[in-house]
């Protein structure tokens, strides 16, 4: 197991318990937790769509670096943010990252799986 595979359960674990309890059952309301969670899913699919293309055309290195300064950026905003009525639609911008986020490492981790296990088709 490689360390970005834990990091990716981590961002997983993160959005859908901490960032659900923390972010959109506090600010939001416990109402807005599905519609967070439909955010998060629909930009997942965006960033593999995206980032497959991406990839495809310069590798794997622009994605990785990209995934990298996001997700740091997105912790950022995460710890600095003081949520407020005026701006509690950085809650929808969190899950929004948070998507973005696990599409682009679940793609680079079957990519990395895939180059280096390229003689097990089995995979």
């Amino acid at each position: 197991m490689c360390p970005a595979n834990l990091y990716n359960e981590l961002i997983i674990g993160f959005l859908y318990s901490d960032a659900s309890r923390a972010y959109a059952s506090c600010v939001k309301g416990v109402n807005q937790v599905g519609i967070c969670a439909i955010i998060a899913a629909l930009n997942s699919s965006i960033g593999n769509f995206v980032g497959s293309r991406v990839m495809g055309k310069y590798g794997m290195r622009p994605v990785l670096g990209f995934a990298v300064l996001f997700d740091l950026l997105m912790y950022v905003l995460c710890l600095l943010w003081i949520p407020t009525e005026e701006t509690s639609w950085i809650a929808y911008l969190i899950f929004m990252w948070l998507g973005v986020s696990q599409a682009l490492w679940n793609l680079l981790l079957t990519n990395f799986y895939a180059e280096s296990f390229a003689d097990k088709h089995e995979l």
